[in-house]
């Protein structure tokens, strides 16, 4: 790498971007999904609508749909999922880009920068919970001859897949045995003290609060039967 280089580089920070944000002119997929927007355009969630203008929200309909899916799959061949990943309970400003280990403008380079975003584990639980159950139990309704006299009923005789947590990793990870198993492989006579000290380091990362482990959520996915609680962890 020359000076021209560092000249190219110091040009690129430099140059405007070619895109920017813009209001819709109509009602996105994004907003029908995070608002619930029924067929006149008018928005039944009620909460959001009390936000502050001016608010920043960020909804992905893929993968509240994605979601849904796994429920469903798991709803006809049972099993459960584990969902992990770094992100937050409710929406919030997230959406970033990198580029050269660096972060940039989103809209800078389309196709050449990485762009990632935190993921909304409230809005998947509640895309489970409470919009894949109460599908079910219309698609239940629909195909029996049983009247329903309250909009309130329970979801007796239909099979729920419930959502569980989130849960941090360091929470999910602690309970599930993680320092109870990594102690023990520190304490093997066959552990040298260079492995020894990687283990070490390897839980710190997973687990701990300024690490891995406040900034990562576990959410289970699991068919709910009497008797069972929520999974372990």
């Amino acid at each position: 790498k020359n000076d021209d280089d560092d000249d190219n580089d110091d040009d690129d920070e430099k140059k405007k971007t070619r895109f920017r944000f813009v209001l819709s002119p109509d009602v996105t997929p994004a907003l029908r999904t995070l608002l619930h927007i029924d067929n006149n355009n008018s928005p039944n969630n009620h909460e959001l609508n009390e936000a502050p203008i001016g608010t920043i929200m960020e909804v992905c309909p893929e993968g509240l749909t994605l979601i849904q899916d796994i429920a469903t799959r798991i709803h006809k061949c049972q099993g459960a999922a584990l969902i992990i990943d770094y992100g937050n309970v409710g929406s919030q400003d997230t959406l970033r880009a990198f580029q050269r280990h660096k972060q940039v403008n989103v809209l800078s380079y389309p196709g050449n920068v990485d762009v990632t975003a935190d993921v909304d584990f409230g809005a998947m639980k509640n895309a489970v919970n409470v919009d894949w159950n109460r599908l079910q139990l219309q698609q239940t309704k629909a195909t029996t001859t049983t009247t329903t006299t309250s909009s309130s009923s329970s979801l007796s005789g239909v099979q729920i897949v419930e959502a569980f947590g989130p849960q941090t990793q360091g929470q999910f990870l602690t309970s599930m045995g993680a320092v109870e198993r990594t102690i023990q492989l520190i304490e093997d006579d066959k552990t040298s003290d260079e492995q020894a000290e990687e283990l070490y380091t390897a839980l710190e990362r997973l687990v701990s609060y300024d690490e891995m482990g406040e900034r990562f959520k576990v959410l289970a996915i699991a068919q709910k039967k009497d008797g069972i609680f929520a999974p372990p962890g």
